[in-house]
């Protein structure tokens, strides 16, 4: 318990800290993970936008001058779409004939029409947008003669080491359709936007793509947050055991009578020169190494904690123990230095003539001098 009230306010500091650090990582996360992203969207925005209006005016291009018959003006107008869009992994055709053809192969197409559920298609007037494993798969357009479709590459998750960190909802006409995979754990929105060509989008992290984009970088402001309490902390401890250690000595100082009485004289001119009527009394602390210790640095401290008393009481006794051993001229008297608050105490006169007859003195030796300042320090 003791420990506990030595320690109180460096412990409190220490714990603040770590609370401060430990409730600020949501919020810096938040930010750090915005501004790690925030050049993502912009190629994500990019991309996607690009994707689907290049698509789009490329495959009604395409349709328009194509003569389906799967001939190898055909096949070679597809792979020529092909090469001008990056998104594009496959090009094929299939007439309504029975026939199909490819980018690679004038007789017959390599990957079949596969079916789909009705919600995994999104229908623009001919062109279609098909939804496969959460991701556009591919784009058709139907004719008269027949389907021409694009097979896409898929986009990359910028989290693509992370699976299922991050997912993405894109607000198309009004349907939402979430892109990318994710599980059951909780999701936080970080990004919500506007990519254009009526493309909204939000993205979704949870905890693990969290960790994954800066992770160290939290623990590294938690840390820097708790390092400075620490240091805080020491701080104040090392000021408290500096003033509590000055305390301790001054304590023994009082108790081991080592502060003592200095006296400076007190003159008056007199013919051509000065007598010496009386003497100044001031306290000097001798500490154990032989140095002497300031009084401007041990007085204000014990008027703090409060054996300025004890040491005014101290001092008084030790002058009128010297002047009791001395033989002093007429009318020579000794100035004390004392504080306000001693004198306006009720014991203070009674226990000061108490010791003047204890020691058989004129109580007229004894000159009190008040100051509003620390007293006893000259």
């Amino acid at each position: 318990m003791d420990w506990l009230k030595k320690h109180f306010k460096a412990l409190i500091i220490v714990i603040f800290s770590a609370v401060l650090a430990y409730f600020s990582q949501f919020a810096v996360s938040n930010w750090l993970v915005k501004q790690k992203i925030r050049d993502d969207v912009a190629v994500l925005s990019n991309l996607y936008s690009e994707l689907y209006r290049q698509s789009f005016e490329q495959l009604s291009a395409l349709s328009k001058v194509m003569s389906y018959q799967c001939d190898s003006s055909d096949v070679e107008l597809m792979s020529q779409a092909k090469s001008e869009n990056l998104f594009i992994d496959y090009v094929d055709m299939y007439l309504n004939d029975g026939r199909s053809c490819s980018i690679y192969n004038q007789e017959q197409a390599g990957r079949g029409l596969l079916d789909f559920a009705p919600e995994n298609e999104l229908q623009f007037n001919a062109v279609s947008l098909i939804l496969t494993d959460n991701q556009f798969e591919e784009m058709r357009l139907k004719t008269e003669a027949g389907v021409l479709r694009f097979i896409f590459q898929q986009p990359s998750n910028f989290l693509s080491n992370c699976d299922k960190c991050l997912y993405m909802v894109v607000e198309l006409n009004g349907r939402e359709i979430a892109l990318y995979q994710h599980n059951d754990e909780p999701y936080r929105r970080i990004f919500s936007g506007d990519l254009g060509n009526s493309l909204g989008v939000d993205l979704y992290i949870n905890e693990d793509g969290v960790e994954y984009l800066v992770g160290d970088l939290v623990l590294l402001f938690s840390g820097v947050i708790l390092l400075c309490g620490i240091l805080i902390a020491v701080g104040v401890e090392l000021n408290d055991t500096e003033r509590k250690g000055l305390t301790g000595l001054l304590n023994e100082a009082i108790e081991s009578n080592a502060l003592k009485p200095f006296y400076q004289p007190i003159v008056k001119p007199e013919g051509n020169g000065y007598r010496i009527v009386g003497a100044e009394v001031l306290v000097r602390w001798r500490a154990s190494h032989g140095e002497y210790i300031p009084p401007d640095t041990f007085i204000p401290l014990a008027e703090q904690n409060g054996s300025i008393d004890k040491i005014t009481d101290q001092l008084i006794e030790n002058v009128l123990h010297h002047i009791q051993q001395l033989s002093l001229p007429p009318s020579f008297f000794v100035s004390v230095n004392v504080s306000p608050s001693y004198l306006e105490k009720p014991d203070t006169a009674d226990k000061i003539l108490n010791l003047i007859t204890d020691y058989r003195l004129d109580p007229r030796l004894l000159a009190w001098r008040s100051r509003k300042e620390p007293s006893l320090v000259t």
